[in-house]
C-alpha cells in the first residue's frame, strides 16, 4: 500500500534534484553570470572589510578617550 506513495515521493525528489543541478550547471557555464556573482562577492567582502576596519578604529578611539 505504501509502495506507490514512497515511489512517487522519490521520483518527485529526483526531479527536483535534476532541475536544481541543471540550473546550477547553466549558471556556472554562463560567463556573464559567473562574473557578476564574483564581482558581487568581492564587493561585499571589501565592504565588510571596511566596516570591520572602521569598527576597530572606533573601538581604539573609544578606549583611548576613556583613559
Amino acid at each position: 500500500m505504501a509502495v506507490p506513495i514512497v515511489f512517487s515521493m522519490v521520483s518527485i525528489a529526483l526531479c527536483i534534484g535534476m532541475i536544481n543541478y541543471f540550473v546550477i550547471e547553466i549558471k556556472s557555464n554562463n560567463p556573464q553570470v559567473k562574473d557578476n556573482s564574483r564581482d558581487y562577492i568581492q564587493e561585499t567582502l571589501i565592504n565588510k572589510k571596511y566596516e570591520i576596519d572602521n569598527q576597530n578604529k572606533n573601538n581604539i578611539n573609544d578606549t583611548i578617550n576613556k583613559k
